[in-house]
């Protein structure tokens, strides 16, 4: 069973849900909602006047593919379905999991290196560490952090200590930041938030060249974006932080780079990033950069 997931979304975006209730043994209620999950669960018991609670029993966040994957949940599951008004399936807790999994796997998945991803982008960011030689490990379950509540970064990334989610959405409102933040305290760990694996380029006030926009939040509740991936001429080094730099914001015990980097170049570092994008454009088949 998957945990409710800490991710607030704006009206688009949303969760695929599965919900049960003992009144109605063998079956499953198979939606979507743009809360959280548990909200919905709350708000159909009391619509409903069940005596006994509705129950989360699997989460995905899904991003604004919502509406197109609900509908081709119920068209897959059609001979499952009740009534042909209602999101009530004649299935267990466990088929409707596998199932749905398997639904949207085949939608979003995309394979790599003999590894199969979540989502495009996923693979895009794997071919990315790959080609700077950034050690990660891909995630394959939620991070649990306390009683039903769980949190599904996408990477580990061991030589930064940090985790890492591909979100388009996240961190798009006040209740997506304090679910990172959340994350982040409860783990110790940053996490970063990437999406399109492509540069983009901007310049601050002092004419320095942001090359990559992300953003991130600390376990000491700092948050902030313009963050970008560096690679030191001088030590070799991979982080990501501010202008490329390992820092992330003022918190100088929070360093990305496993050597305690304190070196930019603000040249070669970029040459190196953009021969990394432009194989990524390369390899999937999109215009190089």
């Amino acid at each position: 069973m998957q945990q409710n997931s800490l991710i607030d979304v704006t009206q688009r975006p949303g969760f695929i849900i599965i919900l049960s209730n003992p009144s109605f043994p063998n079956s499953v209620i198979i939606g979507k909602t743009t809360r959280l999950p548990y909200f919905r669960a709350a708000e159909l018991t009391i619509d409903t006047g069940v005596p006994s609670p509705f129950k989360v029993e699997y989460d995905r966040f899904v991003g604004r593919e919502l509406k197109t994957l609900e509908i081709r949940i119920h068209q897959k599951l059609a001979k499952y379905r009740i009534s042909n008004d209602r999101e009530s399936f004649q299935l267990t807790v466990s088929q409707a999991i596998e199932k749905i999994d398997k639904i949207i796997d085949r939608y979003f998945s995309h394979g790599f290196a003999k590894q199969t991803y979540r989502h495009h982008q996923h693979a895009q960011w794997a071919c990315f560490f790959e080609c700077i030689q950034v050690p990660f490990t891909y995630l394959a379950c939620p991070v649990v952090l306390s009683g039903q509540v769980s949190f599904q970064p996408d990477f580990w990334l061991p030589d930064q200590d940090c985790f890492l989610i591909i979100s388009e959405d996240l961190f798009s409102n006040e209740t997506g930041k304090l679910a990172g933040l959340y994350f982040a305290q409860k783990t110790g760990k940053v996490l970063l938030r990437f999406w399109e694996c492509q540069p983009g380029v901007e310049k601050t006030s002092d004419d320095d060249i942001i090359l990559h926009t992300g953003q991130y939040a600390t376990p000491e509740g700092d948050f902030d974006g313009a963050i970008e991936w560096g690679v030191c001429p001088t030590c070799g080094s991979r982080h990501v932080g501010h202008l490329g730099h390992a820092e992330l914001g003022d918190i100088a015990s929070r360093n990305t780079s496993p050597k305690n980097c304190q070196c930019y170049n603000i040249l070669n570092p970029h040459r190196d990033l953009m021969r990394a994008y432009n194989m990524v454009a390369y390899i999937f088949d999109q215009k190089p950069l």
